[in-house]
């Protein structure tokens, strides 16, 4: 078991705010490398806790249309789904990315070749490899399509979840 418990294994993980300490302390790693030392596993680890991090705080919840709350952790699970559009978009990419069919993406870089860490790592030469991710999704009343920066939709979450967990995680 670690002793240092920033850097908790993922089978480790016992409670609903261990695991998001887990998906906090991903996200940081993320966002706090460097351009050539992003990591595309860090990002699509974050997405995938943070779009199921609900279902350890209510477990066994439904959170759907229709939905009545038992209790005020599957009330924040129901609140989280129908109040906050970046959760809605995270879930979509998370599972449609685990069911191989992700809405549409755009994913750029903009490193020098004789920066690239890897050259394995990049799946588009013209862009290099990955140090920023844009998903595409429809809002509004008129269904827009626009692209947001998937940093800006987890930050929004992460904030989302530190009011239940009573934290400022992206600023501690």
């Amino acid at each position: 078991m670690p002793t240092d418990r920033s850097e908790i294994g993922v089978f480790d993980i016992r409670t609903a705010e261990a695991f998001f300490t887990s998906a906090v302390n991903a996200y940081k790693r993320y966002h706090s490398a460097d351009e050539n030392r992003k990591s595309t596993q860090d990002i699509l680890y974050v997405v995938m806790v943070l779009a199921h991090l609900r279902e350890w705080i209510a477990p066994g919840e439904n959170f759907g249309k229709g939905a009545i709350a038992k209790n005020a952790a599957h009330q924040f699970g129901i609140d989280l789904f129908n109040e906050c559009p970046a959760f809605v978009d995270l879930l979509g990419l998370c599972n449609g990315t685990k069911h191989t069919k992700p809405p549409p993406t755009e994913v750029g870089g903009s490193l020098n070749i004789d920066d690239w860490l890897s050259v394995d790592d990049v799946h588009d030469f013209d862009n290099g490899p990955a140090t920023f991710h844009v998903l595409y999704s429809e809002r509004g009343k008129g269904k827009i399509t626009v692209g947001f920066d998937v940093c800006d939709l987890i930050e929004d979450v992460i904030k989302r979840y530190d009011t239940w967990f009573g934290r400022d995680s992206l600023n501690d």
